[in-house]
């Protein structure tokens, strides 16, 4: 009777230890019990908190499964709003709080393993149109759309997430992705893109700065003014090179090629591996 005590104990703890590695292998989440049938506890989300815009100085966003939405208004304070559905006390009781000039939103499963885990979130911010400082959103499946702000720098760092951006500005726009599009319309600034199985799409609003742009297993299209005037050097292992722009030539091989358009106060450099390179002249 000890024996088979025992061996039942130690086929416990083996079972134990396999479910936590494949977990731990998963990232910590493993498919839902309710879409293998089970019943799942899941609550509704509606919660609101506001700060004061003008302590504020940097906004921080960090979300998994959450489509974020960054919205201006009339309005003297940022607003946060996080509705929808969640698997019931998988999330911190406060999302959002204050540190000095640093606001920092953030959506994530409480630390530990989040067995079942299941979420389906969409975070509002409503900012003042004149907020003009920094924000960073860090997402992994979900979107992220913004639009109608002028900022210092706008970062997105996605896994499994697209970025749409209409009439944005910012000295600084820096994106990092992975399986996840970038649309970006009527922009006006400096830009740095690094893509990884995904569709770059840049629109200028007005030009006067420099592009870097790195893509893997993506197309890259981007459209200028008629009057932009820049230095380029772009670079496709595997796809097509035009430019609506008439190229003086300075160097070119069969992938790649540099030359001016004008003059070369600024920069573009785009470099590819499996995809092709647009420049379209407005």
């Amino acid at each position: 009777m000890k024996i088979n005590i025992r061996n039942l104990v130690l086929v416990l703890i083996v079972v134990m230890l396999a479910s936590f590695g494949l977990a731990s292998a998963l990232g910590g989440r493993i498919l839902p019990l309710g879409d293998a049938g089970f019943s799942i506890g899941l609550e509704d989300i509606d919660e609101t908190f506001e700060f004061t815009a003008a302590e504020i100085k940097e906004i921080e966003i960090n979300t998994i499964s959450t489509d974020v939405n960054i919205i201006p208004v009339d309005d003297s304070v940022v607003k946060v709003h996080l509705y929808g559905e969640v698997t019931k006390d998988i999330l911190p009781d406060e999302f959002a709080h204050q540190n000095g000039s640093r606001l920092k939103i953030e959506v994530r499963p409480r630390t530990g393993l989040n067995i079942n885990a299941r979420i389906r979130l969409t975070l509002d911010i409503y900012t003042p149109k004149t907020y003009a400082e920094s924000i960073r959103v860090d997402t992994v499946s979900g979107e992220l759309d913004i639009a109608e702000l002028t900022l210092k720098q706008l970062e997105f760092n996605s896994v499994s997430g697209d970025i749409e951006s209409d009439a944005v500005e910012a000295e600084q726009l820096v994106i990092k992705t992975t399986s996840g599009n970038m649309n970006i319309d009527d922009f006006s600034g400096m830009i740095s893109a690094n893509s990884v199985s995904g569709d770059l799409t840049v629109e200028y609003r007005e030009y006067a700065h420099d592009i870097e742009f790195n893509t893997t297993s993506g197309r890259t299209e981007l459209s200028l003014p008629a009057t932009a005037q820049f230095e380029v050097r772009l670079q496709s292992v595997s796809g097509k090179v035009n430019s609506e722009f008439p190229i003086t030539i300075n160097s070119s091989s069969s992938r790649d090629f540099a030359g001016i358009v004008g003059s070369n106060e600024h920069s573009i450099d785009v470099r590819s591996v499996s995809g092709g390179i647009d420049i379209k002249k407005q």
